[in-house]
């Protein structure tokens, strides 16, 4: 299953990239939005919005690409975890958070 799931994330990444290394921040803001329900002029709004606020572009790789989805395969996880710190009131560290993930996703 993960593999058919890398092999998807990869023809879906190298259907933009057009054989470079990266993908445009505008590519993968299109990918993400291929999954929504907006008509044509929310559509263009999001990506004009993000145009106006990228300063410089700087691609996204691969890896990052499957890492971000990656974690959207596990966002309710992620959510599960984050109110469980809250209700326990106790911070969560940037090492406790990546060590979590590492341990939900291996």
């Amino acid at each position: 299953m993960e593999n058919l799931q890398s092999e998807v994330l990869e023809l879906e990444f190298h259907e933009f990239s057009k054989g470079h290394d990266t993908i445009t921040e505008v590519d993968f803001a299109k990918i993400l939005l291929r999954y929504t329900y907006l008509d044509t002029t929310e559509y263009d709004m999001y990506l004009d919005r993000l145009l106006d606020r990228i300063k410089e572009e700087k691609g996204i790789t691969f890896d990052e690409f499957r890492t971000f989805c990656q974690f959207l395969n596990n966002l309710d996880d992620f959510a599960i975890a984050m109110r469980m710190y809250t209700l326990a009131d106790r911070p969560i560290s940037k090492g406790k958070y990546h060590s979590s993930l590492i341990c939900k996703t291996s």
